[in-house]
């Protein structure tokens, strides 16, 4: 059974309609990830996580926290904490 949330706002309840983004941030919210390892983790492309990493950092959800070489650290930022 899952527990009820409230969802502050249309433009949230819009972000976390797609279930794989609520997933990305489940991930992220325990270690930073490559968009590479995420795709791996979520059996999803590379262009499809990237598509739903923009959509969670453009509302503030995620951050890349590092970048080394070509890879860039995703990780869940403060405000999913709450």
């Amino acid at each position: 059974m899952s527990a009820a949330v409230a969802i502050p706002d249309l433009d949230t309840a819009r972000l976390f309609s797609n279930p794989k983004r609520a997933e990305i941030l489940k991930l992220l919210s325990s270690r930073e990830m490559t968009l590479t390892e995420l795709a791996g983790e979520l059996g999803l492309t590379k262009a499809t996580v990237l598509y739903h990493l923009n959509q969670l950092s453009a509302q503030g959800y995620v951050d890349v926290v590092r970048v080394k070489g070509n890879r860039k650290y995703w990780r869940a930022n403060h405000r999913s904490a709450g």
